[in-house]
């Protein structure tokens, strides 16, 4: 399980890189790391920094990297056969919201696209689970985009607070 929050993000390729480091972290501590690892060297995204006995440092290049494109290679290259990723993603109606004020529409709507054609990939959904949470109802920042069709594919789960509100004094 992976669980991030984009609250603050405002544009897509910092959502994609933000997604990519993390499940690098969390790689560096699965079995799954040594077939990133034989990918990771093959490329000039990264390369290794230092290796030890209880740890490994990888230095990502960050110039002009396609994020979503890195996520989408570094997914396609892990053998999840005995195991799906569940990647959590809280505040992703937010990050929406940042990206459609600072960029504009078209630039939200591109973004909901992509994450649509990401979870409708063989090779990404097979792998990875994603769940997107937040406080902000998705279904109403898209659909005053006129973009329901991006989420279609989505299955909405309310819940509900943990706790009963305490009354305030």
């Amino acid at each position: 399980m992976i669980y991030l929050i984009t609250e603050s993000v405002n544009d897509e390729n910092e959502f994609f890189k933000k997604i990519y480091k993390q499940v690098v972290s969390e790689l560096k501590t699965a079995k799954r790391f040594s077939s990133f690892l034989k990918n990771c060297t093959k490329e000039t995204l990264c390369r290794i920094e230092n290796i030890s006995v209880s740890d490994i440092s990888v230095h990502i290049n960050a110039t002009a990297i396609n994020y979503y494109d890195e996520f989408v290679a570094l997914i396609k290259s892990l053998d999840c056969s005995s195991e799906k990723i569940l990647l959590i993603v809280d505040e992703f109606a937010q990050t929406i919201m940042n990206i459609r004020n600072d960029q504009g529409d078209l630039r939200a709507v591109h973004f909901l696209e992509n994450n649509r054609t990401l979870r409708q990939m063989p090779e990404i959904k097979t792998k990875v689970q994603f769940v997107f949470a937040g406080s902000i109802g998705l279904e109403n920042i898209v659909g005053a985009m006129n973009a329901s069709q991006t989420i279609n594919d989505l299955n909405t789960v309310p819940i509900g607070p943990s706790r009963p509100a305490t009354p305030a004094i």
